[in-house]
C-alpha cells in the first residue's frame, strides 16, 4: 500500500490519479476540512471515475507526528508531496515548519513503521547554484546565499531530513521538479500563470527557468518506484525556457496580446513596493514580492541527463505542455 501526503494539492492530485490508474492501493492523507474537489476532478478527468471510491482517505497532519504513525501503519511506500509554497515574508516561519518539521515527522514515522521506501517531492529551488553559469544538476553544491528564497531554504532543509533518514536505514528517492505545468486550480500554484496572462500582462521579465509537465513528474515517479533505484535524487526539468517565450506561447494559445516590453529593474522595484503596500492594507499576500522579483530575473539552466540515462526517460517539450494546459484553461473559462 502507498500512503500519499498532499493528495488534495496540485501535484498530489495528479500523483493520486496516476497511482490509481497504475493499479496501486492508495491511502491519501488529508487534514480536517480539506477541499477534495480538485483531486476529484483530476481523477475523473484523466482516469476512471470509479477509482475515486477506491481511495482510503485518512485524516492526519504532517505536523502531528502521532497521526502519521497511525496513517503509515501497513504502508510499504510513502510519497511525501505535501508542502507549503509562499514568497510572502509573513508566511516564512509557518512554511519552514511545514516543509522541515513536517518532513522530519514523515521520515521518523516511516522509520518507526518500517516503511520500505520514501519518495520526497522537493524542488529545483533546493538545488545548489552555479557560480560559472553552468547548468545546475544533482551534483551542484548548495551554498548559503542572500539569493536563496525562504522556500528554497525550507526545501533544502527538508531534503537533509530525508538524507538523515537514509542514514538510519530508510531507502528514499528525492525528485526535484522545475516549475510544473499542467491542469490546475487556476487561482493557485502555476495555474495562476494562465489566469494572469489571460487578464493581460504589460511587461515580461528577463529571466528563464526550468519547466516540466505534471504528467512527466508522475510518470517519472512511478517508473522510479518500479525500478531498483534508491537513495538518489533526480532533476525533473524538460527544458529551460525564458519567461518571455513562455508568456508568448500561452498568450498565443489564449488569443491575447503578449507583452512587448521588458520591465526595467527600477520599475520592478516600484512594483514590489506598491505590492507590499497593498498587502499591508488588504492583509492579503502580495502579488509581487522581492523574492519573486529576484527569481523572475534569474537565468537558471538545469541539466536533466541523470533521469534520462537512469531509466531512459523522455520529457514532453515545454511548448507542448504550455499549449495543452492553455487549452484546458480555455475549456473552463
Amino acid at each position: 500500500m502507498i500512503v500519499l501526503t498532499g493528495a488534495s494539492g496540485f501535484l498530489g492530485a495528479h500523483i493520486l490519479q496516476n497511482l490509481l490508474a497504475s493499479g496501486y492501493k492508495v491511502r491519501a492523507i488529508i487534514r480536517a476540512n480539506s477541499d477534495l474537489s480538485f483531486a476529484k476532478r483530476v481523477v475523473e478527468k484523466y482516469g476512471n471515475a470509479a477509482d475515486w471510491n477506491k481511495i482510503d482517505w485518512f485524516e492526519a497532519d504532517i505536523l502531528d507526528y502521532f497521526s502519521l504513525e497511525r496513517a503509515f501503519e501497513g504502508a510499504t511506500t510513502v510519497i511525501h508531496a505535501a508542502a507549503m509554497v509562499s514568497f510572502w515574508e509573513k508566511d516564512r516561519a509557518q512554511m519552514y515548519k511545514v516543509n522541515v518539521d513536517g518532513t522530519a515527522n514523515v521520515v521518523n514515522a516511516c522509520l518507526y513503521c518500517k516503511v520500505k521506501e520514501l519518495v520526497y517531492i522537493s524542488s529545483i529551488a533546493a538545488l545548489g547554484r552555479s557560480e560559472l553559469d553552468e547548468p545546475i544538476s544533482e551534483k551542484t553544491p548548495w551554498k548559503n546565499s542572500p539569493d536563496n528564497s525562504w522556500y528554497a531554504l525550507s526545501k533544502n532543509a527538508g531534503e537533509r531530513e530525508v538524507w538523515r533518514g537514509t542514514e538510519e536505514g530508510l531507502p528514499a528517492i528525492i525528485l526535484n521538479p522545475g516549475v510544473i505545468i499542467g491542469y490546475a486550480e487556476w487561482n493557485k500554484s502555476s495555474g495562476k500563470i494562465f489566469s494572469q496572462i489571460k487578464k493581460g500582462i504589460p511587461y515580461y521579465t528577463s529571466g528563464a527557468n526550468g519547466f516540466v509537465d505534471v504528467k512527466d513528474v508522475c510518470k517519472a515517479l512511478i517508473a522510479l518506484l518500479q525500478s531498483e533505484v534508491r537513495n538518489e535524487r533526480f532533476v525533473l526539468v524538460s527544458e529551460t525556457v525564458p519567461f518571455k517565450k513562455m508568456i508568448e506561447v500561452i498568450a498565443s494559445e489564449l488569443k491575447v496580446k503578449a507583452p512587448q516590453k521588458e520591465i526595467s529593474p527600477l520599475l520592478l522595484k516600484i512594483a514590489v513596493k506598491l505590492s507590499g503596500i497593498w498587502a499591508k492594507i488588504s492583509g492579503k499576500e502580495p502579488i509581487l514580492s522581492s523574492e519573486l522579483a529576484k527569481t523572475s530575473q534569474k537565468q537558471s539552466q538545469y541539466l536533466n541527463t541523470k533521469i534520462q540515462e537512469t531509466i531512459h526517460f523522455k520529457f514532453t517539450p515545454v511548448e507542448d505542455s504550455l499549449r495543452r494546459t492553455a487549452q484546458e484553461f480555455e475549456a473552463e473559462f
